[in-house]
């Protein structure tokens, strides 16, 4: 649980403080339609479909280059200070919290997690309001 609030917690954050400068209304550009004849047939699609598109072709290309030379699982030494640095702070921060029981850790992330979800309940029924 803890693993899925530490992915969630910090999308949810920042889709909330996105929502409230409405950041969304800049990409609206990237609605607008295309389309193109493949074999005699109509395919309709958006400017965000065709740059997602190509950024997944580029991705391939890449990861297919780096699997030709075979750089695809190296390991720089930065990465392995990164990580013994972090496994250094993660145990820092172990000895802080050695003394709170798991029970109350799972108590903590529920918290949390229904916290999160009355957010968005009042946000959504915020919206249904104004819509």
């Amino acid at each position: 649980m803890a693993y899925v609030l530490g992915m969630v917690v910090p999308l949810f954050l920042m889709a909330s403080f996105l929502d409230k400068i409405d950041f969304t209304q800049k990409f609206f550009a990237f609605r607008k339609s295309l389309s193109y004849k493949l074999l005699g047939q109509n395919i309709p699609l958006t400017l965000a479909n065709l740059f997602s598109g190509l950024m997944f072709v580029a991705l391939g290309i890449i990861i297919l280059y780096l699997a030709k030379t075979r750089q695809l699982t190296s390991h720089s030494s930065y990465q392995v200070a990164l990580n013994i640095y972090l496994t250094r702070f993660i145990r820092l921060i172990g000895n802080f919290t050695k003394f709170i029981p798991e029970a109350l850790w799972a108590v903590i992330f529920v918290s949390i997690a229904l916290f999160i979800f009355y957010l968005a309940i009042k946000q959504f029924v915020s919206l249904k309001r104004r819509g």
